[in-house]
């Protein structure tokens, strides 16, 4: 498992656990201020996300497909940029 941790706040962490074929990812609540976990988790689960489980400690965790995760990756570096170039 890997984990990235974000300015030391350990409710920023996100564990990333990358198997032959698919990808592990949980998120902390933290992620989704406004929303509940169980709305997002339904709405992950209807965008190619294998699944989306919410966890006992209010983190959500995703499975995905290796191609997926790479797809998301992408997109995250895309608007990383974007917003650094504000």
């Amino acid at each position: 498992m890997y984990e990235v941790k974000n300015s030391g706040d350990t409710s920023r962490i996100v564990a990333v656990d990358k198997g032959l074929l698919e990808v592990e990812i949980t998120v902390p609540k933290s992620f989704f201020p406004d929303e509940e976990l169980n709305e997002v988790a339904v709405n992950a689960e209807g965008s190619e996300m294998k699944s989306a489980t919410v966890n006992s400690d209010d983190t959500i965790t995703y499975k995905m497909s290796k191609a997926k995760n790479k797809e998301l990756m992408t997109e995250m570096k895309k608007t990383s940029l974007n917003i650094r170039m504000i």
